[in-house]
């Protein structure tokens, strides 16, 4: 396997930068803010990632490609060749909303003490300490957003040169090279927009350790060690899961990811003119389901009830939340936004930036002297009140 990856990605630094710049970034122009990779609406990023149309190609050229299928898919709706309606038959189905890890993934636990624990993700459980980041971090897995180990879903399976696999699905957010940014910086970014050569970013347990990788550009961005993709391929298997941890992130098959999917095919979403994280907003939306689950501990392993499922898996948290947020994007992208959904959006964005507020709060170290400061407050305030109304 050694000798393989040394022929593909060239002997020699020189060659291996010049197959970064050629496997990495093959040119075109799917690096658009919205509309996974392309600015304008009804366009999809075809094999070439060049933007095309999504009335020009037919279904057999789509087809030919499972990776611009799913693209499509996402972006256009299910293949429809006019031309050929036996075609747009056999083709009917269209991504599942899976945004969760296969049950095959293997995650990093901490069960008794004993930190590092590989399992594999249909046997995580609620309640269970798992690897989220760099340098040996682990937080406890406090509800799914999907949990259904009957489903079977649709997922790329994503491999690195040095032999880490994860497989999620196209929508979900992994850390990796965001071809957005010409500094070749790091951000969350959908799976299906994922090219073989691609930087990915492993957890390290390491604070010295470096990347190996030779690369002109790795300098620029503000992780050490990174690993790149040697293939990817759509699969389906059997088994759905999506565990949130109070960061939002998680490491699945040795590669940090999120906890959530995109809901716009991007990275970002454009709110009030400035581009915002789309791991940023699931994060903070997610934010009293962490009140309810974590910071109360109601939630619990043993009865998924509490947390709340609906028939395919998806927690109430997200599932209620997700169909009225689909329908919204839809609204925005298919006709002019009105000025009482500017409005809407503006009161969105402001109830997320509070529930970060309060979160960041909630988890100083000062919280506890603040605390403790109030209730000496009220305390003072209530003998107060007691003695003035003994005098009177």
């Amino acid at each position: 396997d050694e000798e393989d990856d040394d022929e593909e990605y060239g002997d020699n630094e020189e060659d291996q930068e010049d197959n970064f710049n050629t496997i990495s970034r093959p040119g075109g122009d799917c690096d658009g803010i919205d509309n996974f990779g392309c600015f304008e609406t009804n366009t999809f990023c075809n094999g070439n990632f060049m933007c095309e149309d999504c009335s020009s190609p037919s279904c057999d050229d789509i087809l030919q490609d499972p990776l611009v299928k799913l693209r499509y898919q996402a972006a256009c709706g299910t293949c429809s060749n006019n031309n050929d309606n036996d075609s747009n038959n056999n083709d009917s189905s269209s991504m599942i909303p899976a945004f969760c890890f296969s049950g095959n993934t293997e995650v990093h636990v901490r069960r008794k003490g004993l930190e590092g624990l590989l399992i594999p993700m249909h046997n995580l459980k609620i309640g269970d300490e798992v690897l989220v980041d760099n340098y040996n971090k682990y937080e406890t897995v406090y509800s799914f957003g999907h949990y259904n180990p009957a489903a079977i879903g649709n997922f790329l399976k994503i491999v690195t040169t040095d032999g880490k696999i994860t497989e999620l699905s196209p929508d979900h957010l992994i850390l990796a090279t965001n071809h957005h940014h010409d500094n070749n910086a790091f951000s969350f970014v959908p799976a299906m927009m994922l090219r073989k050569g691609d930087l990915l970013v492993p957890a390290t347990s390491d604070k010295n350790e470096k990347t190996t990788i030779p690369n002109s550009n790795i300098d620029d961005v503000e992780y050490d060690v990174v690993v790149r993709i040697k293939s990817i391929e759509p699969i389906s298997t059997r088994g759905v899961y999506a565990p949130f941890t109070t960061s939002g992130k998680i490491v699945v098959g040795g590669l940090i990811s999120s906890s959530y999917v995109t809901l716009n095919g991007s990275s970002t979403i454009n709110i009030l003119g400035r581009q915002v994280s789309m791991h940023w907003i699931a994060h903070a939306f997610q934010f009293p389901h962490r009140i309810v689950c974590y910071y109360l501990s109601s939630c619990d392993s043993n009865n998924k009830r509490k947390d709340g499922y609906d028939q395919d898996g998806i927690s109430l948290w997200v599932a209620r939340p997700l169909r009225i947020a689909r329908q919204v994007l839809q609204e925005k992208d298919n006709s002019k936004v009105s000025p009482l959904t500017t409005i809407l959006w503006i009161m969105f964005y402001f109830i997320l930036i509070l529930f970060t507020t309060i979160e960041q709060i909630l988890l100083s170290s000062y919280f506890p002297i603040l605390v403790g400061f109030f209730v000496l407050v009220a305390t003072a305030a209530a003998i107060n009140h007691s003695f003035s109304r003994k005098k009177y």
